[in-house]
């Protein structure tokens, strides 16, 4: 699989089948792996531009919705075919990192906006592709700059959209029975210089988000609590995390570490990649952001 550093893709899907793993293209292909034979398949499409197309993707049915990067429609790719579509979401002259992640409840797709000019939450219904939006209030602080929000995950029937850095947006959150957008306020022991990626429970009741700090949400009780990880690091200590069983994986970004957050004891073990041949190029940090794991349906 090619290096990051030429930036081909951004997320990792499995398909309906579990073991065949589609990349979420930035260039102009798709990458579908066959985990059972180990190949990697290039499918290439002229709905994709040269560069900089979709931040992240969600399996629905078939289909791979991708939220769009600097471009205005959302990409459609269908497993049963190896073929690609695309929805119009925003008519921007000139789109730069439109939406931030992408989720799905039921037949319904989710974007929170992330480095845009409007302020829509985005929602597709799959069972026409037909696309719609809320306009996200004025009351939620931090639409007053340039960026919003750094992904987007489903919890039950609510949306969570994890914020980004050095402003305060606040945990977005859209309840998809009322149709409506609130903000959760950030204590003050949140770092706002090193907020990635959230990941959620199965089970749709927590949330947890893959900060400089390490935070787990409860969703019904809208509580926001600290995750425990001192060990020595470096700054922009993680970029992603996964929910496996009773653990949760927390990626480094820019970080020697692998944090592993035990649900059930509440304490944090560390597997460190210094040593790995390929990981780290420099001593005391590594020069890669690992971003968001992908699992399997079935482990």
């Amino acid at each position: 699989i090619e290096s990051i550093k030429t930036w081909k893709f951004n997320d990792a899907v499995f398909g309906p089948d579990n073991t065949t793993l589609y990349f979420i293209p930035y260039v102009n292909y798709v990458g579908k792996y066959d985990t059972s034979s180990d190949t990697l398949t290039k499918i290439s499409s002229s709905v994709l531009n040269a560069k900089q197309n979709f931040d992240s993707g969600v399996l629905v049915g078939s289909k791979i919705y991708m939220a769009p990067m600097h471009r205005n429609d959302v990409g459609v790719y269908d497993t049963a075919t190896d073929t690609m579509t695309s929805i119009t979401a925003t008519r921007a002259s000139r789109p730069v990192n439109n939406y931030a992640g992408i989720a799905a409840i039921g037949s319904k797709v989710y974007m929170c906006p992330q480095e845009t000019a409007h302020r829509s939450f985005g929602i597709i219904d799959t069972t026409d592709d037909t696309f719609s939006s809320i306009l996200i209030p004025d009351t939620v602080a931090g639409y007053a700059r340039d960026i919003k929000y750094t992904d987007t995950v489903a919890a039950g029937d609510k949306i969570i959209c994890a914020p980004a850095g050095n402003i305060n947006t606040g945990i977005g959150v859209y309840d998809s029975r009322s149709n409506t957008f609130t903000k959760k306020d950030l204590p003050s022991w949140v770092d706002h210089t090193g907020f990635g990626n959230v990941c959620a429970d199965p089970d749709g009741t927590t949330v947890y988000f893959a900060w400089q700090q390490p935070a787990v949400y409860d969703v019904a009780s809208d509580t926001l609590t600290e995750i425990d990880v001192s060990a020595e690091h470096t700054e922009e200590r993680y970029g992603g995390c996964a929910v496996f069983g009773d653990k949760v994986y927390f990626t480094p970004s820019r970080s020697d570490l692998f944090a592993v957050y035990d649900k059930v004891t509440e304490e944090t073990t560390f597997m460190d990649i210094s040593e790995t041949p390929g990981f780290v190029t420099e001593p005391g940090g590594s020069n890669l952001d690992y971003g968001k794991p992908a699992l399997s349906p079935e482990g």
